[in-house]
């Protein structure tokens, strides 16, 4: 049966889907767009692979449209169902709404997003992480605006880094009640 006929709230539907899918892998997936808030996202960016006919895995793509508003509601877009095609579109949050209707996927979703808002998500974590990719870019800075003109100085930079250093330290406070506000929805 296709995505659509299948009733993955069955333990038959259930375990098919997983036995094609690495489910921890998507479930991370669906969390670290969800965090970051990638408004190009899932209608685009989204992708997948599988190898030697093994379990389909994502990875996250270009990400130039994340990290910059802290309120964009990107819970939303991961359950849209509507008749807009982007920046999300019905057909491409269809296994997550319908997994999220399996009780055990629901949970392991949560546990998980909670998890890693606690530890991989956290200030913590997220702070010494940037500050180590900022001082390995900020000398190329120069060069990148040289040569394309973006950014156009060097405060212009230290500006858009400070936006996103306030965004991953401020984020996994802001994702809870949106976290809660998509759970309410969802049937149990």
């Amino acid at each position: 049966r296709g995505v659509e006929e299948a009733d993955w709230t069955t333990p038959d539907d259930y375990a098919y889907f997983e036995s094609h899918v690495d489910i921890d892998n998507f479930i991370d997936y669906q969390i670290f767009e969800m965090f970051i808030e990638n408004c190009d996202w899932p209608a685009n960016n989204m992708r997948c692979w599988q190898e030697d006919n093994g379990p389909w895995r994502w990875i996250f793509y270009d990400g130039d449209a994340c990290l910059l508003w802290i309120t964009f509601y990107a819970f939303d877009n991961a359950v849209y169902d509507g008749d807009s095609i982007w920046p999300s579109s019905a057909s491409s949050t269809l296994c997550f709404r319908k997994l999220l209707e399996n009780e055990d996927f629901q949970s392991r979703f949560i546990s998980r997003f909670q998890e890693l808002l606690n530890t991989s998500f956290s200030d913590e974590v997220t702070s010494l992480i940037f500050e180590e990719i900022k001082l390995r870019i900020e000398p190329e800075v120069p060069l990148q605006s040289e040569r394309f003109g973006f950014p156009e100085s060097m405060e212009e930079w230290a500006s858009d880094m400070d936006k996103v250093e306030y965004f991953l330290r401020a984020r996994p406070n802001c994702v809870l009640d949106p976290l809660n506000d998509l759970l309410i929805g969802i049937p149990r």
